[in-house]
């Protein structure tokens, strides 16, 4: 009697599935699929059954058929005989917002297979991991018929991995008196029990890969997701996903969704300004937006104005359990205590970014050491790490820190932290302003690597002053003076106008606090230099007279010259070439009896310009030579310099072709070494000979992008003087229009 096929395999061959896509598409074995089909395995659980029937597209009388003929039983509904299903999922947030990509790719991850898939999702603190954990688990459970077990093993009573095994098996069936009290048979249990069910594990919280290796299953469709605060390489996962800050825009999509649209609309600008203030952190957020939902007379104004006193944020952000601190305390306590006491002593400087040299300097250890730190606070995610080497806070992380290093550490610790960083960079930096100036110096092999570090490191440079002179700290403000003069050109040179401000007006409060007179003359040289560049020519020379005269008294005739090359300065940018030659030349023969071979390079580079302006190009070129035959080999600013006036005697002897090679050359240079004020300065030059030469389409693209450095420099007189010769060369091309623009807002008119 030939016996007819199996359901199963009718169905099976119905949709065209092979054996194997049938076992893909159900997480079972193809062993089990033919031991089902070949009628060897007669009794298959009710579990077992479900799952075939929906991977089939069986429903209504055609689903119950086929349970019959599965089970064997034609006559009454199959018998449930499964063990329990837990359902152990915590309900997920109703508000959940954002993570749109990765919750779509975390999701299909976690799609069953033959084997088991494991997922983790890992993020500082506060940075939403369980929210999205939860969001995901709810999404995929349907896939999941034996159900879905949870466990957050930092709860008091669950933090052991042994402990949690047991509250698994308990809640797959295992009666209590069968669970192994010994850890690896009761781990091996757990592995046989999930072996051949299909159950969504979510394990939150994990803060070490040991403590998950007990829960890890060894076959079966079995789909484990686990959160932690730092990465878990050492275990086999299938999708590992770093959780970053959110987005502005999610940021204010989770805020309006909690706390009202309307009022997110009504103040967009406010609205904006608390999620900065949350530092865009999705814990921050939501409990800034509970805060706001609670007080209906609020408008987000008053909430944003709340937050943006920074010694009270994590109090107005306390919420349940003053969640953001405990969130950010978890990390904090698991640190051992060579790490606790790093992490709060490097939030005291107020820094976008910190680098392993602040590191090593704030804690008094080598570069290696200083590494190891920084790389073990990210991996405690404390830190973060946005490029090799470079570190920062969040700001609320920071806010925590500083908080915790009030509570810990005496008064003198900050100052002592101060005195440690303007030491640490001074030696360093010293060495950057020898390289660059005469000869390379260790660490630095040429100019560009300690223009590079000036460059990485500058910002940190201003802050530590700024610290020194903020604080009643004993710190040596000839170590400040020392910094400043070897950043200063640079900061001038890159045009961070701003960063030299702050740290010429700090060394000068440091000077004056300490009565150190020749910290405070370097202070009044810099910011006579920096009003001269701000176009306010009054206060430049009230610092400068007041400078001439400090050196004098000191008898430092070397700073006396550098102040008559600043007060030529001056004088060429108030347009009186004769008295700017009279105090150029002064400077040039003080350096001379010095023997002070830079400051003769750069008095000549600077009469020359004088003299080129005024028409004198051949006297001028016979001054340059003088110069290029003293410039020592390696400071290529000063070749700079010296190209760039060379172009312009050049011009005015009117050699255009000549001025325009050299103009060239010179803007490669500058746009090499990142010389901003010197790119424009040289844009412009070269635009203008460009235009002498007949050459009104190249001016005029040339001028435009120095009108737009100068700026974005922040020098308006300047722009506002190639905005002037920008118009001549529009007019040349017929763009009467354009020029007239150009030539009424050099005016202002």
């Amino acid at each position: 009697m030939v016996m007819p096929p199996h359901p199963l395999r009718v169905h099976r061959r119905r949709l065209g599935l092979s054996q194997e896509e049938l076992a893909a598409a159900t997480g079972l074995s193809v062993r089990s699929i033919q031991s089902l089909e070949s009628g060897r395995n007669r009794a298959p659980r009710s579990s077992t059954v479900r799952l075939l029937a929906d991977a089939l597209g069986l429903a209504g009388a055609d689903r119950e058929r086929f349970t019959r003929a599965m089970t064997g039983d034609d006559d009454e509904p199959a018998r449930d005989d499964a063990p329990p299903r837990p359902a152990q999922l915590p309900a997920e947030l109703p508000d959940f917002t954002g993570r749109e990509e990765v919750a779509d790719r975390l999701a299909a991850a976690l799609r069953p297979g033959a084997r088991p898939v494991v997922v983790s999702i890992s993020g500082m603190a506060g940075v939403g991991k369980t929210s999205l954990a939860l969001h995901v688990a709810h999404r995929v459970r349907g896939h999941y018929p034996d159900g879905q077990l949870y466990i957050d093993l930092r709860r008091a009573g669950r933090a052991e991995p042994y402990r949690a095994a047991g509250f698994f098996l308990r809640a797959l069936g295992t009666p209590a008196g069968a669970v192994p009290t010994d850890a690896e048979e009761r781990a091996a249990l757990l592995r046989s029990v999930l072996a051949e069910r299909s159950v969504l594990v979510l394990v939150d919280d994990v803060e070490h890969a040991r403590d998950v290796l007990p829960l890890l299953p060894g076959a079966g469709p079995v789909g484990l997701l686990l959160t932690s605060r730092k990465p878990l390489p050492s275990l086999p996962v299938t999708l590992a996903v770093d959780l970053d800050l959110f987005s502005a825009e999610e940021s204010v999509r989770l805020l309006a969704g909690v706390a009202g649209t309307d009022r997110a609309v009504a103040d967009p600008t406010a609205a904006a300004e608390v999620v900065d203030a949350c530092g865009r952190l999705p814990l921050a957020v939501r409990l800034a937006a509970v805060r706001l939902a609670a007080r209906p007379a609020w408008s987000m104004r008053d909430l944003a104005d709340r937050l943006a006193a920074s010694d009270r944020r994590l109090h107005e952000l306390g919420g349940t359990e003053q969640a953001v601190r405990a969130s950010f305390d978890l990390s904090y306590q698991a640190l051992p205590p060579h790490l606790a006491e790093a992490f709060r002593q490097l939030a005291w400087p107020r820094l976008g970014e910190i680098s392993v040299d602040t590191v090593a300097a704030a804690c008094d250890v080598d570069a290696a050491i200083a590494a190891g730190i920084a790389e073990d606070l990210v991996d405690a995610r404390l830190l973060l790490s946005p490029r090799p080497g470079r570190y920062r806070y969040h700001d609320l992380v920071r806010l925590f820190a500083q908080e915790r290093s009030r509570a810990a550490d005496p008064p003198e610790v900050a100052a002592r932290l101060v005195r440690r960083l303007v030491d640490g960079y001074r030696k360093t930096a010293v060495a950057a302003l020898q390289t660059i100036e005469e000869l390379p110096s260790p660490p630095f092999r040429d100019a560009a690597a300690a223009t590079g570090w000036l460059t990485a490191e500058g910002q940190l440079i201003v802050a530590a002053v700024c610290l020194a002179a903020e604080l009643t700290a004993d710190v040596d403000a000839e170590a400040c003076a020392d910094l400043a003069r070897a950043l200063g050109p640079h900061l001038r040179a890159t045009g961070e106008w701003d960063e030299w401000q702050r740290l010429a007006d700090a060394v000068r409060q440091v000077a004056v606090r300490d009565g150190n007179r020749p910290a405070a003359l370097l202070a009044g040289m810099q910011l006579g230099h920096l009003a001269i560049l701000r176009n306010d020519y009054a206060l430049a020379g009230s610092h400068l007279a007041a400078a001439t005269d400090l050196a004098r008294a000191l008898g430092d005739r070397a700073a006396e010259a550098r102040t008559l090359n600043l007060i030529g300065l001056l004088r060429f940018t108030e347009a009186s070439p004769r008295p700017a030659i009279v105090a150029h030349r002064a400077a040039l023969a003080l350096f001379e009896t010095l023997g002070h071979t830079a400051g003769v390079v750069n008095s000549r580079i600077n009469l020359a310009k004088c003299l080129a302006t005024q028409g004198r190009g051949a006297e001028g070129l016979a001054v340059l030579d003088e110069a290029r035959r003293l410039l020592p080999p390696g400071p290529e600013v000063a070749s700079v310099m010296l190209r760039h006036q060379t172009a312009r005697c050049l011009f005015a002897l009117r050699r255009y072709a000549d001025a325009i090679e050299e103009h060239e050359a010179c803007l490669e240079l500058t746009r090499r070494h990142g010389l901003r004020e010197g790119s424009a300065y040289v844009l412009a030059e070269l635009g203008l000979t460009l235009l002498a030469a007949g050459q009104p389409d190249t001016a005029r693209a040339r001028l435009a992008l120095a009108v737009s450095e100068f700026e974005r420099l922040g020098d308006g007189n300047a722009a506002d003087t190639y905005r002037v010769v920008l118009g001549l060369a529009q007019r040349a091309l017929g763009d009467l229009e354009g020029a007239r623009r150009n030539w009424r807002q050099a005016i202002r008119f």
